[in-house]
């Protein structure tokens, strides 16, 4: 067992208390999130180490930023603030990862969770930036332009954001003192770009798609925000955005769990 002592636990529960406080102050998480996101803070580093806490922060503190700057997007579902589902849809790899290396000292675990938070960045800075691209955006499965917010839309600034978010997390690997071999760090951002991927195939897939008939706005909330019940147009009942950025972290998870059992 390689759980970490006491005092790291009190001492990552105060971090990740005042970190998740100014995140809450700044309205990037809702009460909710700050909870959750306080949590799964001093778990991580009270049984994975500083290092998953440290790759844990620059995840979120970039992702939020990035989903500040400019006006906020239409077709997000619960705005700019992250509640605890959200939270936990992005995070649970690496919770996952590091519980189980506190319990069985095995580097891959800790690997599955940075692949895992490595797709849900380069997902985001995908999702945040492709949406500022001038160039319209295209389905992801047909190639057809759509409206910008579309579920599965891609485009090319949205996917060089992906794979720099994806990127920025290996580099974090590779400075780290987890598996910080070039293999590792190369199958890390592999991991990322390819959970994003994966969110944009699902979302123009199975992903639930709503229209405001009265904004004449696509959106992945009922009501919109101008009070208006939206109707479905696509996608199956009931998987959200969340759902698929579960598939996304998983599909990232997984990558780096076997590139650690593949090279380390």
């Amino acid at each position: 067992m390689s759980v970490q002592p006491i005092t790291t636990w009190i001492l990552a529960a105060i971090c990740a208390a005042l970190i998740t406080g100014i995140a809450w102050r700044f309205r990037a998480l809702a009460p909710s999130g700050v909870i959750a996101a306080t949590m799964m803070g001093t778990v991580v580093v009270g049984t994975g180490g500083w290092w998953p806490g440290i790759i844990l922060v620059v995840f979120f503190v970039s992702s939020s930023a990035i989903s500040r700057i400019g006006p906020q997007s239409d077709h997000q579902a619960r705005g700019a603030q992250r509640d605890w589902v959200q939270v936990l849809a992005n995070g649970w790899p690496m919770l996952i990862g590091c519980l189980l290396f506190g319990f069985s000292e095995n580097t891959n675990w800790l690997l599955f969770g940075i692949g895992g938070i490595a797709a849900a960045t380069a997902d985001t800075w995908s999702s945040e930036l492709g949406r500022r691209s001038h160039a319209p955006p295209r389905l992801i499965t047909t190639g057809k332009v759509v409206q910008t917010g579309t579920s599965g839309a891609v485009s090319s600034m949205g996917l060089i954001a992906s794979f720099g978010g994806a990127s920025l997390i290996a580099i974090l690997l590779g400075i780290s003192s987890i598996g910080a071999i070039w293999p590792v760090v190369l199958a890390i951002v592999i991991a990322g770009f390819a959970g994003g991927l994966i969110d944009s195939l699902l979302g123009a897939t199975v992903q639930e798609r709503r229209y405001c008939d009265h904004c004449q706005r696509l959106t992945e909330s009922n009501p919109h925000r101008c009070g208006t019940s939206t109707r479905i147009v696509g996608g199956i009942r009931g998987i959200n955005n969340d759902g698929v950025n579960v598939a996304c972290a998983f599909t990232g998870a997984i990558i780096g769990g076997i590139s650690g059992i593949l090279f380390l």
